[in-house]
C-alpha cells in the first residue's frame, strides 16, 4: 500500500489522485482530517529498537508502516480538532506537542517518501522570506523580500505588489515541470535553487510581463496540476521504489 496525505482543502492535491491512481492502483488518499481522528494509535520501538507505527481510521480500515511502500506527503500541519478540545493557557503547548507526534510518525517511515518531514515543517523544509530570497539570489535569481506573501501558505499571490501575472514553476527529483516553455537559464537556476533548498518538491512562483520577473513565492506544497503528465510520472517512479 502507498499513501498519498493531504488536507481535504488541498484541491492541487485532490485533483491528481484519480491521475496518480492510474499510475499507481495501490495508492490511497488519506487526508489530515481522517488521521487526526483516528480512533486509535501505536507508536513506539519494538525490542529491536524499529519503528512501530500503527492507526486505526474512522471508517474501521488500518495504517500499518511495515505495510507502507511510498508515501506522497503533503501535510502542512496536524488537523487541530483535539487541540481545540484544550484550555486556551496549553492550546499551544499541545498542538507543539501533536505536530511533534507526527513528525516522529512520519519521519519513522521506512519507505521512499515525497516531502519527508523536518523540523522547519511537516511535508518538507518551509522557510521564511528573507531566507528564500537568500537562496534565490545565491541560485542567479531575482528576488525581492518585499514581493514575498507571509502568509501560512508561503506562496505569494500572482504578482503580489508587483500588478504583474504569475507563473509557477515546479521543481522536482531535480527536474522542472511547467505546462509553459521555460528558459534555460530560468531553469537552471530553478534546479541549483532546489539543491540548495534540500526539498522533494517545490513550487517557484514567478512575476511575469516582459519576459521572466523576480520570483515572489515558493512553496514546497504546489498545485500538482502544474506539472502535468510528466510531474506525475516521476511522483509514481520515486514512489515505486
Amino acid at each position: 500500500m502507498r499513501l498519498h496525505l493531504c488536507h481535504s482543502a488541498d484541491v492541487g492535491a485532490l485533483a491528481v489522485q484519480p491521475f496518480l491512481r492510474e499510475r499507481l492502483p495501490d495508492l490511497r488518499l488519506v487526508t489530515a482530517e481522517e488521521i487526526s481522528s483516528a480512533s486509535k494509535w501505536e507508536h513506539r520501538l519494538d525490542s529491536h529498537g524499529a519503528v512501530v507505527t500503527r492507526a486505526v481510521l474512522p471508517d474501521g480500515s488500518g495504517i500499518d508502516g511495515e505495510c507502507i511502500d511510498g508515501v506522497l506527503n503533503r501535510l502542512m500541519s496536524p488537523c487541530p480538532v483535539h487541540v481545540l478540545q484544550s484550555t486556551s493557557a496549553d492550546r499551544e503547548y499541545a498542538l507543539g506537542e501533536y505536530t511533534a507526534f507526527f513528525l516522529s510518525w512520519l519521519n519513522g517511515l521506512r519507505c521512499p517518501v515525497i516531502g519527508r518531514a523536518t523540523p522547519q515543517g511537516l511535508c518538507g523544509r518551509w522557510r521564511q522570506p528573507l531566507e528564500w530570497v537568500v537562496i534565490a539570489q545565491r541560485s542567479g535569481m531575482e528576488a525581492r523580500v518585499e514581493a514575498f506573501d507571509e502568509s501560512w501558505t508561503g506562496l505569494a499571490s500572482p504578482g503580489a505588489g508587483l500588478q504583474m501575472p504569475g507563473v509557477t514553476v515546479i521543481v522536482a527529483f531535480g527536474k522542472v515541470f511547467s505546462m509553459l516553455d521555460i528558459p534555460s537559464a530560468v531553469s537552471h537556476a530553478c534546479q541549483r535553487f532546489a539543491v540548495a533548498a534540500d526539498c522533494d518538491i517545490l513550487g517557484l512562483e514567478f512575476a511575469t510581463g516582459r519576459g521572466w520577473g523576480p520570483l515572489v513565492g515558493v512553496t514546497p506544497v504546489p498545485d500538482l496540476r502544474l506539472g502535468g503528465e510528466l510531474l506525475l510520472d516521476a511522483i509514481a517512479g520515486v514512489l515505486r521504489g
